[in-house]
């Protein structure tokens, strides 16, 4: 029983830390939330489908997808986050980010249709299991878990070890000492925003042969990544995962042990809790011991 609630709370926690990774991307480099994250997730198993079916084989459709992704965030940025940001800064972001998910929650329905679709698995046959840690572990949870890993790493090494991932840093702490320095503050937090969208297509993408591709989870991954964003701390890379793995993980033991009503509601008691004890999440302090 206690394997079987490791593997689902680790592999929808590796989801949750890839949305939350999303938000930090952002705003570390332009102070900015994005909620539309959920949604793209939604959206991107549909996508890949819409490319397979066309007559691409699934590797070039799931790559056609991204790219897809990609742009929805650049156009979403250009058209609607900069505007926004400019006249109402602050607010302004998160209530257009709000309303870009409401559209993409009714569109795809209008594009797609209500129902979820089968998305086939990245490799072996559809439900393909192993055991591993005394449960059944999904063959599809070790993608979806390795993609996590991947993208922290490859993200911990953009944003400390090259110079444009400490320019991003640097446009959001102080966006007129980062124009005086040669950086776009425009341009960093575009490039963000397309990053983002990238990041959690690809998650969504990895998570669809489990959950199928379209279901209504937007809102559900995307507010608790925004819970493991917080949990772990904004401004900490590594803090995202940790944050989502906490939250998949004991929310699986809870909705185990308990039910789902219950494992929602200790989970936003546990956001509630982290905003008046410990605002800038886990690992927040410790990093900036470091610094």
């Amino acid at each position: 029983m206690s394997g079987q609630l490791l593997s689902s709370g680790v592999t929808f926690g590796a989801i949750y830390a890839i949305v939350a990774l999303g938000y930090h991307l952002i705003y570390v480099s332009s102070g900015i939330l994005n909620f539309a994250l959920g949604e793209q997730l939604a959206i991107s198993g549909l996508i890949a489908l819409s490319f397979h079916e066309m007559g691409f084989p699934m590797p070039i459709a799931i790559a056609l997808a991204v790219v897809v992704g990609g742009l929805i965030g650049l156009v979403y940025e250009r058209m609607a986050l900069a505007p926004a940001q400019r006249s109402l800064p602050g607010a302004g972001p998160i209530i257009t980010s709000v309303g870009v998910s409401l559209i993409l929650t009714h569109g795809r329905t209008l594009v797609w249709g209500p129902n979820p679709s089968a998305f086939p698995p990245f490799s072996g046959e559809p439900n393909a299991a192993v055991d591993f840690l005394g449960g059944r572990w999904l063959v599809q949870s070790f993608w979806v878990i390795g993609l996590a890993t991947a993208i922290t790493i490859l993200l911990l090494l953009f944003l400390r070890r090259t110079f444009w991932g400490r320019q991003w840093r640097a446009a959001a702490q102080n966006p007129t000492g980062a124009r005086l320095c040669g950086v776009n503050p425009a341009a960093v937090t575009a490039w963000s925003v397309v990053v983002a969208s990238v990041l959690v297509t690809m998650g969504g993408i990895a998570i669809a042969p489990i959950v199928l591709a379209g279901g209504f989870y937007g809102l559900t991954f995307g507010v608790k990544g925004f819970v493991a964003a917080i949990l772990g701390g904004f401004e900490s890379t590594g803090g995202a995962i940790v944050g989502g793995m906490t939250i998949g993980i004991l929310e699986s033991f809870l909705a185990g042990q308990l039910s789902n009503a219950h494992a929602n509601i200790i989970l936003f008691a546990v956001l509630i809790l982290m905003l008046i004890v410990r605002p800038k999440g886990l690992i927040a302090v410790r990093e900036a011991k470091r610094a």
